[in-house]
């Protein structure tokens, strides 16, 4: 089972069901390809071929801005994720920026219309999309205001917490923008 449960007790209860692995999110790729090696039986003829997955595009793509240091990320813990992959990292940014950093304001907004059902998947999907770009401070904060939602306790330092942490990644996320602009303009 490839899933976000990872409460205690909850590998064993998917292995009993039947299932013959337990793997959480986000991925550690080196988990996978072990989980993989065990279970899958090579066939002749199946991946001996010269398929190798390009890690950072074709000769003629742009070429990649990514700093050593991104306040938010830690970039060297979600290269590690996907496999060292300059390109997919950047493009797992970009998904993010235009996905996630107005979760704040969609999550006051579900919570002003009592809707904390919406607030919560809405916190959860955050928090997931963090953990998989080890955007450790994000990932926390989104977690601790899911337990208070859960719990029907006071969110509103733990949404200004995570508003200023979403405003970091933005400034964060627009100045790789500009640096990778002047990568691909040869500045």
């Amino acid at each position: 089972a490839l899933t976000a449960h990872a409460m205690p007790g909850d590998k064993e209860r998917f292995l009993t069901a039947g299932m013959d692995d337990h793997l959480t999110k986000p991925i550690m790729p080196e988990a996978l390809f072990n989980s993989l090696a065990r279970l899958v039986v090579p066939r002749l003829g199946i991946g001996d071929g010269g398929d190798e997955m390009a890690q950072d595009g074709a000769a003629d793509d742009p070429p990649i801005y990514l700093p050593d240091n991104l306040d938010g990320f830690d970039i060297k813990s979600c290269l590690d994720l996907v496999n060292n992959n300059k390109r997919m990292y950047v493009d797992l940014l970009r998904h993010f920026k235009e996905g996630y950093l107005d979760s704040a304001d969609k999550i006051e907004s579900a919570l002003k219309n009592n809707d904390t059902k919406s607030a919560l998947s809405l916190a959860h999907a955050l928090r997931g999309a963090a953990g998989n770009l080890s955007a450790h401070r994000i990932y926390s904060l989104s977690g601790g205001l899911e337990e208070v939602l859960t719990s029907a306790g006071d969110s509103g330092a733990w949404l200004k917490e995570l508003r200023a942490a979403l405003d970091q990644a933005n400034m964060s996320l627009a100045f790789l923008d500009d640096q990778s602009k002047r990568t691909r303009d040869g500045e």
